[in-house]
C-alpha cells in the first residue's frame, strides 16, 4: 500500500502515552507513525458512522417510534 505524500507533524502528548502507543506499535511491528495514522484513521471512520445516529431523520424516527405507546414495554 503505497501512501499519499507525507506531511510531517509535531505533536505533544504525555510520556505514558507515547509509551503507550511505542508498546502497541512494536506489538503490531509498524512505526509509532504508521500506528497513530491508523488509530487517527479508525477514530474519524468511527466517528462519522456515529454522526449518521445524529441525522436530524434518524433522530426524528427514533423520537417517533420511542412515542408509540407501550414502545419500552418489553426492554
Amino acid at each position: 500500500m503505497t501512501m499519499p505524500k507525507a506531511v510531517v507533524v509535531s505533536v505533544s502528548m504525555p510520556a505514558a502515552l507515547v509509551k503507550r502507543v511505542d508498546r502497541f506499535a512494536k506489538r503490531l511491528d509498524i512505526s509509532r507513525s504508521e500506528f497513530v495514522r491508523r488509530a487517527l484513521a479508525d477514530h474519524f471512520d468511527r466517528a462519522a458512522e456515529l454522526s449518521a445516529l445524529e441525522d436530524p431523520i434518524v433522530l426524528r424516527a427514533f423520537a417517533n417510534a420511542l412515542s408509540e405507546p407501550g414502545a419500552l414495554r418489553g426492554m
